[in-house]
């Protein structure tokens, strides 16, 4: 984002649609984590499974449980973000208030590593159930 080129009114633009985004992209894994909850929780595996991948099987499910929590306090810190949006007035200069470009792209950085980090671990659980199925 080149600061220089971007009016303040073009800056607070992009930083509320870059919270739209996020929020969707939350709503979205929370409902994934639901998923993957009932998934683990599932009888279909029946007595398939092994003592090797029930221990995975609880492993994933503790792990669910800790990406939720995250997930719930990311929640919630753009929920204070946004009202942090909200109350900006365009009469305040954004160029020379850096505080809040650097905790937006600070964010965005937290956001985009844990999207990665959630999206590696749906895939080796929909690896892991998919190979016992």
């Amino acid at each position: 984002m080149n600061l220089q080129d971007e009016t303040f009114d073009e800056i607070l633009s992009d930083f509320k649609y870059d919270l739209r985004r996020w929020k969707t992209r939350v709503k979205h894994m929370e409902n994934e984590i639901v998923f993957l909850e009932r998934l683990l929780a599932s009888e279909a595996f029946g007595k398939v499974l092994t003592h090797t991948m029930r221990e995975k099987r609880e492993l994933f499910k503790k792990m669910i449980r800790i990406k939720a929590d995250f997930l719930a306090d990311f929640k919630a810190e753009l929920d204070s973000y946004q009202v942090t949006l909200t109350k900006l007035a365009s009469t305040e200069h954004l160029l020379k208030n850096k505080v809040h470009v650097e905790r937006h792209e600070t964010l965005n950085i937290r956001f985009e590593k844990f999207c990665k980090d959630f999206d590696d671990f749906r895939a080796k659980v929909l690896i892991q159930t998919g190979s016992v199925l």
